[in-house]
């Protein structure tokens, strides 16, 4: 049974595809009256995971970095953790390569039935209750090289970025597909932002909060990077047990962040 929303929390369709919901889940604080935060949460899966409830590929610091380029009004502020789309270019997303610790989690043998599964979205949360099999698609695009075609529903992307030294791939994205690539977007106007990251992260890797922390320095934005050394994805200990314990250092840099998150509202 798939966990039900915590107390307060609602669900709303924002957007449609090809007849698919996509949907959010919002909590408002108790108190009706005055200036309040929204807590929006697009955690939970989408492309390679079923309900937003189950673990899988939550992409939501792209999420988080989309509306810093492109909503109106922009986020206070960002912060994230681990979170990929700070670098879209690097090799770790073009190259095909040796599978990451994620993968003993998910059956690869079910790519084709997963391929073949038209419905988009299915809850096939396995016994262990740790990741859907869907994931296991997102492991094969890491195993091929195969991740921005994937995303972005454009096969041989990787491939063709992939032919060119780093400098020279942000001029041969498609042009309908530059718009993905939020790195080509961040300005002068972008929000203060604060980046938590673990230096041993196989998954999304270190270079990914170093790109993005790099261009905004040079634009003058306020941002901090914390870097958690010897941090795997996630920041936490999976040796530690289920629920596993944050990884050594994690809590501090996450408290530096949050305290960084409070100094931009306060200078308000």
């Amino acid at each position: 049974m798939l966990p039900s929303i915590p107390a307060g929390g609602k669900t709303l369709v924002y957007s449609t595809v090809d007849g698919h919901d996509i949907k959010l889940d919002y909590y408002l604080p108790s108190k009706q009256e005055g200036c309040l935060p929204a807590v929006i949460y697009y955690h939970g899966g989408g492309m390679t995971a079923g309900s937003r409830r189950i673990t899988g590929f939550s992409a939501g610091a792209y999420s988080a970095r989309a509306a810093c380029v492109y909503a109106t009004p922009k986020p206070a502020v960002l912060l994230t953790g681990y979170g990929s789309a700070g670098d879209w270019l690097l090799d770790h997303w073009t190259t095909g390569r040796p599978p990451t610790s994620i993968t003993k989690l998910v059956d690869l043998n079910e790519v084709p039935n997963l391929l073949a599964d038209k419905t988009v979205v299915s809850d096939d949360t396995p016994e262990s209750g740790i990741m859907s099999n869907r994931f296991a698609l997102t492991v094969r695009w890491e195993l091929d090289g195969t991740f921005l075609d994937g995303s972005l529903g454009r096969p041989g992307l990787g491939a063709k970025l992939n032919k060119l030294d780093y400098a020279e791939r942000a001029a041969a994205i498609p042009e309908d597909l530059k718009p993905a690539f939020l790195q080509l977007f961040v300005t002068e106007n972008y929000p203060p932002s604060v980046f938590v990251h673990g230096t041993a992260d196989e998954v999304v890797p270190d270079q990914e909060s170093k790109h993005h922390y790099e261009q905004l320095k040079k634009l003058g934005v306020k941002t901090e990077l914390l870097l958690v050394e010897n941090g795997p994805h996630g920041l936490v200990d999976f040796s530690s047990g289920i629920p596993p314990r944050p990884a050594e250092g994690s809590v501090e840099a996450y408290g530096r962040a949050l305290e960084f998150v409070t100094e931009v509202f306060n200078a308000v």
